[in-house]
């Protein structure tokens, strides 16, 4: 949408194998040669929120983005219907590609110590070729397959064939992810990133995916997710100049780190 939005604010997504017939005033849909209708979807951002808005360059600006963004997806919270589903995974498979797989490898280190529930994390692409387990022998022994971009992961659908129901994690409600899949967590990080390298997508992300965290924890972090925003804010004003003079002139950056204040939370089962 970000090149249209100088254009029109209203859109419509086709469906896989739709043809829409465009001439001057009007437009058909077809699928398998039926006309069909297709809602129109309005987006709820402008074009001045994809302008740089005096910062040097894209990814500065959304690198600043990023505790509103954080903030805003915490704020909205989780509908019921996506509540009772997480509440009633007894494992979760998180399928992701790029960015979004990283966001799910954190979610797997917390979710597992912290809510005691077996998560599970594939790349989407590879994701329809690994042998699915037995069926569940009981109605609620059920997986949770969650689509974490609505960009590259294309088949939720997958999760249905397993028998699992399907949770998209998306920033853009009408994505292919979110038209298929059981229900939708939507993010609030605003419009698309323009800058390649993932920053407020990836935290708006984390920030969705820590809430079903809080969720199974029976909301032990609440306190602690309310003001995330306020300690990202508080990085953003650090001073890193030295940092990025020392890194600057290196050839080879090797980063050693585990755990951090994650390893410090004390959860006690119920």
């Amino acid at each position: 949408m970000t090149p249209l939005l100088e254009y029109t604010e209203r859109v419509i997504f086709l469906e896989d194998g739709d043809v829409a017939d465009l001439a001057p005033g009007r437009y058909t849909i077809y699928h398998d040669g039926r006309m069909v209708e297709r809602p129109i979807e309005l987006i709820n951002w402008c074009v001045e929120d994809t302008r740089k808005g005096g910062f040097a360059h894209y990814m500065l600006k959304e690198i600043y983005e990023q505790p509103q963004s954080f903030y805003e997806t915490i704020r909205a919270g989780i509908d019921d219907r996506v509540r009772r589903m997480v509440m009633e995974a007894d494992e979760i498979t998180l399928v992701a590609c790029g960015t979004s797989y990283h966001t799910a490898l954190v979610f797997k280190y917390l979710a597992e110590p912290l809510c005691g529930i077996p998560v599970r994390v594939e790349v989407g692409s590879e994701f329809k070729y690994f042998t699915p387990p037995p069926p569940p022998p009981r109605p609620r022994d059920r997986g949770l397959a969650v689509g974490g971009d609505g960009g590259h992961n294309r088949r939720p659908e997958d999760g249905e064939s397993r028998n699992c129901p399907t949770l998209a994690i998306t920033n853009m409600q009408g994505s292919t992810v979110t038209r298929v899949a059981d229900e939708t967590l939507l993010m609030r990080a605003g419009p698309p990133e323009i800058g390649v390298a993932a920053t407020k997508s990836y935290t708006a992300q984390l920030a969705a995916l820590m809430q079903i965290v809080n969720l199974r924890c029976e909301g032990a972090f609440d306190d602690a997710l309310s003001h995330a925003h306020l300690a990202i804010g508080d990085v953003l004003l650090q001073d890193i100049h030295e940092a990025v003079a020392l890194c600057s002139k290196a050839e080879h950056v090797f980063f050693v780190g585990r755990g951090g204040r994650s390893t410090r939370f004390r959860w006690k089962a119920p």
